[in-house]
């Protein structure tokens, strides 16, 4: 069997007019085959504007991704931010708790110094009264 493409075809001025009013004669029902869906149709025409409207969707998620990735780099700064902060409240409060140990630490003493004043005094007086 003999494939199209292998056939040369060499076709005269005649045979080519020929061929253009049988394009010509047969084209509107061609087109009117497609129906809804030929070029200038309503489907045809829905079918650009749902293009042109995903078109006009896919730019404005460019937009809000692009929107997104900035809100990301700037919540990310201010997370760095906060942490630094957080770190340097802690070490505050470490600070204020080594007074507080110290603070806690002096008092202790002083109780134990007037513990031993008191039970002194106590003894002695005491010892007064019986020795008296």
């Amino acid at each position: 069997m003999v494939a199209l493409s292998d056939v040369a075809m060499n076709l005269g001025e005649a045979q080519l007019a020929q061929i253009g009013r049988y394009v010509r004669a047969e084209l509107p029902a061609w087109l009117d085959e497609l129906g809804p869906w030929r070029v200038g149709g309503p489907l045809y025409e829905r079918a650009v504007r749902v293009g042109e409207d995903l078109s006009a969707q896919l730019g404005e998620l460019r937009e809000q991704r692009v929107e997104l990735k900035t809100q990301r780099v700037e919540l990310k700064a201010q997370r760095e931010l906060m942490v630094a902060h957080l770190d340097a409240i802690n070490t505050r409060f470490d600070d204020v708790n080594a007074r507080f140990e110290a603070s806690d630490r002096r008092h202790s003493a002083t109780q134990w110094l007037i513990g031993v004043g008191f039970t002194a005094l106590t003894t002695l007086m005491t010892l007064y009264r019986f020795l008296a």
